[in-house]
């Protein structure tokens, strides 16, 4: 219902549209013959027939009749996959695993050890004071992000290893003091994040923690007319100015993508997850890490609870209940305004997770803020509690 009128101007509503041409409602059956062929076709081709054959041809034809950008020579150079070794850090006697950039694991990993050090800082002695904590570490560790950009192929040993070294958190942490204005470093909204996020483990010990992305809600709005795909928009994360992940040829867009897993000193699995929403993406998964691995909180009440999250234009929104008279005092002192959001909000990201106990036990979290289900081999899949 949100994208209807934009997918009508681009005629991509065709593909979502009953019999009648009318917007499905829910228990409908969707049917995608189109796409169904599209995949059929990979399956006896090959990937590479995306890139290099003959639904390469059919894309780059779309592209020169609507005036495109993309031609041949993109979809040859995108061909193959980039395979790169995961950062890690110890953390509550664990080890956390997650993804290096382009992608969002730095500013989350920074982030995690922040909010330690500012907890010794500021004396933390509530849930507010807690909560204002995190919030201040969110809030430093994208700053960050904006003025140390880098190319993934800038990402060294020494480079990894100065940015998420103790010496730079505490450099970091210095710099909050309690009662100054947090300054804002960028102006405008913040970008939505309608990202897909799963996790899924099998009984032979295989954990997968996907984060997968066409950017925006349905992308451009523009599907292909006869293969019955949507095209991404992720180039609009590209910044328009000259600097690491500015928009050019070749370009590797800013991600805030972090899928990660932990494991405890016996190197067993304790918890994957990762998460839709944009930046939120870094603050959800953060504050889910921090219920599970810190207060021993099951996955599904740490999914559940209430978020805050610090934007680089002065705002930090909370969720209600947790913007309580004691954290709207001290949020109020370090940030130009205070947003209070609704219980368990859309914007405020997804969470999908997977939690495991002593005795190799598995537990699901699907987040009630979207759509979302947890499902076992034992039984059919079932909605997250709301």
């Amino acid at each position: 219902q949100w994208c209807w009128k934009h997918l009508s101007d681009t005629g991509a509503q065709s593909i979502l549209a009953g019999r009648r041409g009318r917007l499905l409602k829910a228990g409908d059956r969707l049917r995608q013959p189109m796409l169904a062929r599209t995949l059929a076709r990979m399956a006896r081709h090959g990937v590479a027939d995306f890139y290099r054959g003959g639904i390469a041809r059919e894309i780059v034809r779309d592209m020169a009749e609507n005036d495109g950008l993309m031609a041949a020579e993109d979809l040859k150079a995108a061909s193959h996959p980039v395979f790169r070794e995961p950062i890690s850090i110890g953390y509550r006697g664990h080890t956390l695993f997650t993804t290096p950039p382009p992608a969002g694991g730095v500013t989350l990993l920074q982030g995690l050890k922040l909010v330690d050090r500012l907890e010794e800082l500021y004396g933390v002695g509530s849930r507010a004071a807690e909560l204002s904590a995190v919030l201040d570490a969110i809030y430093a560790a994208f700053v960050f992000r904006e003025r140390w950009p880098l190319e993934p192929f800038e990402f060294t040993t020494s480079v990894r290893d100065w940015m998420l070294g103790d010496r730079i958190v505490a450099e970091m942490a210095e710099r909050l003091a309690p009662d100054e204005i947090r300054e804002p470093v960028e102006r405008g909204p913040e970008p939505p994040g309608d990202t897909t996020h799963l996790c899924v483990a099998d009984a032979d010990g295989n954990i997968v923690a996907l984060t997968q992305s066409i950017q925006s809600l349905y992308g451009a709005k523009v599907a292909h007319p006869t293969l019955g795909f949507f095209y991404n928009n992720y180039l609009t994360t590209c910044l328009r100015r000259t600097r690491p992940n500015g928009l050019a040829p070749t370009c590797v867009p800013r991600s805030n993508i972090c899928p990660t897993l932990a494991v405890d000193a016996q190197n067993r699995p304790r918890l994957a997850l990762g998460a839709a929403g944009s930046r939120r993406i870094v603050s959800a998964v953060l504050q889910v890490i921090r219920q599970v691995l810190n207060q021993g909180a099951s996955v599904q009440s740490a999914v559940n609870a209430p978020r805050g999250h610090a934007l680089l234009n002065g705002k930090v929104w909370v969720e209600r209940p947790a913007l309580d008279a004691e954290l709207l005092e001290l949020l109020e002192r370090r940030y130009e305004k205070v947003i209070c959001r609704k219980p368990q909000d859309y914007k405020m990201g997804c969470v999908q997770a997977l939690a495991w106990d002593d005795d190799g036990g598995v537990s699901a979290a699907a987040d009630p803020r979207r759509d979302g289900f947890t499902w076992t081999g034992r039984g059919l899949p079932r909605q997250g509690a709301a």
